[in-house]
């Protein structure tokens, strides 16, 4: 019930100019399309939406651009999806699970 909560406060916040939680869950999806194993590291999910032509991401001018990890983490949490610390060879490293989406994408779909 208080997933639905947020969520619903989060898509009521959006209007027809500003993109939804369900645009930037989108954006994802194309993110980590090619991504190989079960991780996508914050970094890397971070550059590859602020690098997104014609999308309000890495716009600093734009309200809903995302100028942080921390910023990305907070537009997701409504999600429940989170970044947590994963083995990448020999470093540890942040990032999220790729699995964490699919719920998301199947409740959301784009």
């Amino acid at each position: 019930a208080e997933k639905s909560r947020r969520l619903a406060i989060a898509f009521s916040g959006a209007d027809s100019e500003s993109p939804t939680p369900i645009q930037l869950l989108s954006d994802i999806k194309t993110a980590i399309g090619e991504v190989a194993g079960a991780w996508i590291s914050s970094d890397l999910l971070y550059t590859r939406l602020t690098h997104m032509a014609d999308r309000p991401w890495g716009d600093n001018q734009s309200d809903s651009s995302i100028r942080s990890l921390h910023a990305l983490a907070l537009r997701l949490r409504p999600f429940g999806i989170k970044p947590m610390p994963y083995r990448d060879g020999d470093s540890t490293r942040r990032g999220y699970l790729l699995a964490e989406f699919e719920d998301a994408f199947a409740r959301y779909p784009d």
